[in-house]
């Protein structure tokens, strides 16, 4: 009898606390989604900001050995 009486009353446990696991279930689904979410957006920020390195660093490269070469104009332009 006892038995079958604790039975109920996991049941009725379990039922009470159904409404409850299914709202924290929900808020860990949430929490997940806004975590990954984020990280996916910060590796595309991470993935631009390398790719526009890549694009404008041979471009400085250029810049700098124009200045250079223009440097060195201006003084063979000074020694004649």
């Amino acid at each position: 009898m006892k038995e079958k009486q604790n039975f109920c009353c996991s049941i009725f446990v379990y039922e009470n606390t159904k409404n409850k696991l299914g709202v924290v279930f929900m808020f860990d689904i949430a929490l997940i989604l806004f975590i990954a979410s984020a990280g996916v957006l910060i590796a595309i920020t991470g993935f631009f900001v390398i790719l526009g390195r890549r694009i404008l660093e041979p471009k400085k490269k250029l810049q700098q050995k124009i200045d250079k070469l223009e440097e060195e104009v201006q003084i063979l332009k000074n020694q004649k």
